[in-house]
């Protein structure tokens, strides 16, 4: 199966939710009414990525299938698509889906840090895998 457009896509809404994050949580300290929508948008976002991921990782040749060659765990490139990408990216969801929960309970209260510190600590952990060294950036 060619996975390039899954790939593209896949891009595309990394690069989106890479410039909300931030906004979410800015938005959030700020305490602007538009932070329940923002908050709900980058959540979707993750989900979507999610969903694109998972589809890539089974479908795709950097995923599952690296497991059958065996080096999955002694090649450090295998490594880091077989195991160490998707289990970071899932921690770091899960993260923004209890800050939106979050969000939603504290809506126009001052309980604004928890949502904050989840985000930014999800925002970290995706960070840290992101393959930047192997992501292009082209259309």
């Amino acid at each position: 199966m060619n996975t390039s457009l899954l790939i593209q896509i896949h891009g595309v809404l990394a690069l989106l939710l890479l410039a909300l994050l931030p906004l979410t949580m800015l938005v959030l300290i700020l305490k602007k009414p538009i932070s329940a929508l923002l908050s709900l948008g980058c959540t979707l976002t993750a989900h979507l990525q999610l969903l694109l991921g998972l589809t890539l990782y089974f479908v795709g040749s950097n995923g599952y299938l690296l497991f059958k060659t065996g080096e999955a765990m002694s090649n450090p490139q295998y490594r880091f698509y077989a195991v160490e990408h998707i289990s970071t990216m899932i921690i770091a969801i899960v993260l923004f889906t209890i800050a939106r929960a979050k969000t939603k309970r504290s809506e126009g209260g001052e309980k604004w840090k928890a949502p904050v510190m989840l985000y930014a600590l999800g925002f970290a952990l995706l960070l840290s895998r992101v393959p930047w060294d192997r992501w292009s950036f082209e259309m």
